[in-house]
């Protein structure tokens, strides 16, 4: 009986010691746009929706200025991205700066975070996710 030109061919048991022989190609034709995969790093703001971008600049700023008021030191003078402690914190100016982020932004936050994410820039990146899905998303 012939097969229609888009049937898969029905596996065949290989002969003892017989060479296994490639499977012939198959096109599926173009591959669907799967979008970026999870654990691609974020493409920078131009990327990042207006809303997104706001936000992230906001937790940013609110983080240099409440991280130089806990150090007494300008926010000029903090890089985004040196780590916490070579700019001088320590373990009670930590506690104390995270405290205070997380009342402002409505989260619960713990101090040890400082320890997983070590400059404002990595820190506002985990906070504005955090930000993001404590409202569901919805900016």
């Amino acid at each position: 009986m012939p097969q229609p030109p888009d049937a898969v061919p029905e596996p065949q048991a290989a002969a003892p010691g017989a060479v296994p022989q490639p499977l012939p190609a198959v096109d599926a034709g173009p591959a669907p746009d799967a979008g970026p995969a999870v654990d691609e790093p974020r493409q920078g703001p131009a990327a990042e929706q207006p809303a997104a971008r706001a936000d992230r600049e906001r937790i940013k700023s609110l983080t240099t200025q409440r991280l130089a008021r806990a150090l007494r030191v300008p926010p000029g003078e903090l890089s985004p991205r040196r780590a916490f402690a070579e700019l001088g914190v320590d373990s009670i100016t930590g506690m104390s700066f995270v405290a205070e982020l997380g009342e402002e932004l409505g989260l619960e936050l713990d101090a040890a975070l400082l320890y997983d994410h070590t400059t404002i820039d990595r820190l506002t990146d985990h906070l504005t996710d955090l930000v993001d899905n404590a409202s569901g998303g919805q900016r």
